[in-house]
């Protein structure tokens, strides 16, 4: 599309780490970190897929939905009780629990 720099996925930046806490890394909890751009798999509504950039945000923005992403759709958890058991689909797959940590106070 004339006015478009670059479309850039997961796979154009691999080097990019995830997200960092707002604490700043917390080792014990890397594998919880979000991608810049989801790779693979799309665990919320809303995360990203792609960063369009253009010669205005108003052409990225154009482009932006011209972009077209084959979703096959995952098995959905609603009510956290059941998303805390062992046997609930999870959200980070190399994980053994979609508990990412629990207090009690």
């Amino acid at each position: 599309m004339p006015g478009v720099v670059a479309v850039w996925t997961a796979g154009d930046i691999p080097e990019v780490p995830p997200v960092d806490f707002r604490e700043g890394s917390i080792p014990a909890l890397d594998a919880y970190r979000q991608p810049v751009l989801a790779d693979g798999r799309v665990r919320y509504v809303g995360e990203p897929v792609a960063a369009v950039f253009a010669e205005d945000a108003y052409l990225a923005e154009d482009a932006a939905e011209l972009i077209e992403v084959d979703y096959d759709p995952l098995e959905v958890v609603a009510d956290p009780f059941e998303a805390m058991k062992p046997e609930s689909p999870r959200v980070i797959e190399a994980q053994q629990s979609n508990v990412m940590m629990a207090r009690v106070f």
